[in-house]
Formats: structure tokens, sequence, C-alpha cells
């Protein structure tokens, strides 16, 4: 099995993609942009998922900040070369995430 295939069954493992869906959101735009609402759709209102080129690097991080007054919070979720996979990548540590930072969590 594949490194893809494997990321892709546990998103469907998870819950957070289709075993119906023959796309895959590693490398379909459109597919990996509905992994990236049902990660909004997790966290609170005031909470933003965003990645991000990172200085002197490829990897693109996806950053999870949260505002709490005039604070806001970062956590960097994961990072990879794309953003398809950094994506994907941060929708299978998401629910590890929240509980650990309910705070964050919807």
């Amino acid at each position: 099995m594949t490194e893809v295939k494997e990321i892709k069954d546990l998103l469907i493992e998870r819950g957070i993609w289709s075993a119906d869906d023959q796309r895959d959101p590693l490398t379909d735009r459109d597919a990996t942009e509905l992994v990236f609402q049902w990660m909004r759709d997790q966290v609170a209102p005031n909470v933003i998922i965003l990645p991000a080129e990172t200085e002197n690097s490829t990897l693109i991080q996806i950053f999870l900040k949260r505002r709490e007054g005039g604070v806001i919070f970062p956590y960097i979720l994961d990072s990879a070369q794309t953003i398809e996979r950094a994506i994907c990548l941060s929708a299978l540590v998401l629910n590890d995430f929240l509980h650990s930072h309910p705070e964050c969590a919807r």
C-alpha cells in the first residue's frame, strides 16, 4: 500500500472522507477543499485554520489560531510539501489536537 493510499484510507476510516467519493483529496483541489471545510466545521467560531508557507523552506504549514479577547494563540497542526497533503495530514491530527485543546473545539 502506498503512503498516498494509506492517507486516503485513514481519512475514510476517521469519517473525514467518504469511501463512495472516488476523488483523491491529496491530488484533487476540490476534494481537498471538502476536507478543509470538514476541519473548519470542527473548530470553535473564534478559531481559524489557515495554510501558510514557511520562511526559508518549501513547506506549507497548517496553522490554527484561536482568539480570546485581544490575544491570539497560534498552533501548528502539520506541514507538507503541497497544500493538499498538508491539509490532509492536518485533518488526521485535528481530533487529537481538539481533545488536548477543548477550548478550540466546536
